[in-house]
């Protein structure tokens, strides 16, 4: 299980660039089921992916969390393996719920120095963003992020 197609859509590239060298009839035809693969995964749009939906159900104002971004108290955490899924939330999130781009923080180990990791997590904790988007790998966890009382947690895994 991939915590979003456009994770699944990362490995299935991965894959098929460490498969470009061999030509052996096995890696002929795991290519050709990767392709295939690849071709599905990309025409699930944000508006097909139902894990996506649902979260934009709970967020919502009258979704079950009753989400409301403008109130500097109400605060939302989301940790997810991938950091394409972490880049997908950021871009979709911003665009569904109108949310300016400083409203919402990403931290993630591909990018950014420890300086930077640190600054992303402070803005979170002076509640000058109410979403904080997070990978969990031991970098990112060594930062702490201390997480306001009224925060919501998600986990989008595997």
């Amino acid at each position: 299980m991939f915590s979003s197609p456009v994770a699944c859509g990362a490995t299935i590239a991965n894959r098929l660039k460490k498969l470009s060298g061999v030509q052996t009839p096995e890696a002929e035809a795991d290519r050709h089921v990767l392709e295939e693969l690849a071709a599905v995964v990309q025409a699930i749009t944000p508006e097909c992916f139902s894990r996506y939906q649902t979260l934009l159900e709970l967020l919502r104002p009258r979704g079950k969390l009753d989400w409301h971004p403008e109130k500097v108290d109400d605060r939302l955490v989301i940790f997810t393996e991938r950091v394409e899924t972490l880049k997908f939330l950021r871009e979709r999130l911003q665009q569904d719920l109108k949310l300016k781009a400083e409203q919402i923080q990403a931290l993630h180990g591909q990018e950014g120095d420890d300086r930077q990791h640190q600054d992303t997590v402070e803005n979170f904790g002076r509640e000058q963003a109410p979403v904080f988007g997070s990978t969990r790998t031991p970098r990112i966890a060594s930062c702490g992020p201390r997480l306001p009382d009224s925060a919501w947690c998600f986990a989008c895994g595997n």
